[in-house]
């Protein structure tokens, strides 16, 4: 990596912290370890691809550079025979679009992977947001199911009162009179006929 350029170290080093990030992240929920570690290596291995892509790349162009000026010297030498001329050059030109070819489908693979990253970002950041969201959804159905509990047993209280509301009155027993606060369940109390 000594001969890497300045960007492409940025994207090494911001590759690695994402990774890192997202490994702080997911310790702290219960995720498959397994199955984090295939998404850490993933990441490195594709950033180390990019990387390793890049350089192939630049040493195609290097390659292409000096194959240019070699033809451009071949073209200027007029001391050699027309013939030899030009079959060296049509070899070089060759050689040049082979070259230009095998770094357009280099920068092809390296756009593939960095998209492919960022789909496995993406799908990370799902997987996340859905650990953190469960917990909070089986809160809200516990404090449901006892709303409703408590719902039924108030609902019961009053029809056990309504019943037995004529027996109590004539007998001059203390009453139920129910009081509901404003947004939680109606609290009974005794009040003294």
């Amino acid at each position: 990596m000594r001969a890497c350029c300045p960007s492409a170290l940025g994207l090494t080093h911001r590759l690695l912290s994402v990774g890192t990030d997202v490994g702080r992240r997911l310790s702290s929920e219960h995720w498959d370890p397994q199955e984090i570690n295939s998404y850490r290596q993933a990441i490195q291995t594709m950033a180390e691809d990019i990387l390793s892509l890049r350089k192939h790349a630049r040493v195609l162009e290097a390659e292409n550079r000096m194959l240019r000026n070699h033809l451009i010297q071949e073209e200027m030498e007029e001391e050699q025979d027309n013939a030899d001329k030009t079959q060296k050059l049509m070899s070089m030109r060759q050689k040049l679009l082979l070259s230009e070819l095998d770094t357009k489908k280099l920068r092809d693979t390296v756009q593939h992977l960095q998209n492919e990253l960022i789909r496995k970002n993406d799908r990370e950041k799902e997987l996340l947001l859905y650990q953190t969201q469960q917990p909070q959804a089986a809160l809200l159905k516990r404090h449901q199911d006892k709303l409703q509990k408590m719902k039924a047993l108030e609902e019961t209280v009053r029809h056990q009162e309504k019943a037995g509301a004529g027996g109590k009155a004539a007998r001059g027993r203390p009453r139920r009179e129910c009081v509901e606060p404003p947004a939680q369940a109606s609290l009974c109390t005794l009040l003294p006929r």
